[in-house]
């Protein structure tokens, strides 16, 4: 019939195959902050302390609430602090929810 190596090879070809078929998974969306190039960085003299402005803030941790906990999309590792307090709230309302969150994610 087939030998080991004409097993494998058709294995190898059909998980290709299946891969390149199936494209990426519904849970694949970003729901990061802007890219750093988007961001404005104020200058050294003008003292301000470089992140997200208030209003950006708020902005921001109402998209990636409404991401995590109504559709369903999170992230595969959490990369800074406000994603990592997000994940605690599983189960907490958005008020609740926002109130863990408000150091951690730059809220007033």
């Amino acid at each position: 019939m087939f030998t080991t190596k004409q097993l494998a090879a058709i294995a190898i070809l059909a998980v290709c195959l299946l891969a390149l078929l199936a494209g990426k998974p519904e849970g694949d969306a970003s729901i990061a902050p802007p890219r750093p190039t988007a961001r404005h960085s104020p200058g050294p003299d003008q003292g301000q302390s470089p992140g997200p402005k208030p209003d950006q803030a708020e902005n921001i941790f109402a998209a990636r609430y409404a991401a995590y906990f109504e559709k369903g999309i999170y992230p595969g590792l959490p990369v800074t602090m406000c994603e990592a307090k997000l994940l605690e709230c599983r189960g907490l309302d958005y008020v609740a929810c926002r109130e863990s969150c408000r150091q951690a994610c730059g809220l007033k």
